[in-house]
């Protein structure tokens, strides 16, 4: 396995074990938030939003660019 790839699955092996990422808010609790627009990289993505939220946001390529998925207070 090639370097890169190593790194990649053990960067997703930890975010996936982290007790904040196992959590899932219900949906009136989670807020979203593009971060980066244009070209996405999907590793690039979820560390930039694990360091934007501390350690509670996920991050998800779109056309758009990098969206955040995080828990907030409720929608009014």
């Amino acid at each position: 396995m090639k370097y890169c790839q190593v790194t990649l699955l053990l960067a997703l092996a930890v975010l996936a074990s982290s007790p904040v990422m196992a959590t899932k808010c219900p949906p009136e609790y989670t807020c979203t938030k593009y971060i980066n627009q244009g070209p996405c990289d999907a590793t690039k993505c979820m560390m930039d939003c694990v360091s934007a939220y501390k350690g509670a946001g996920e991050g998800q390529c779109f056309p758009q660019g990098c969206r955040c998925s995080y828990c907030c207070k409720p929608h009014q």
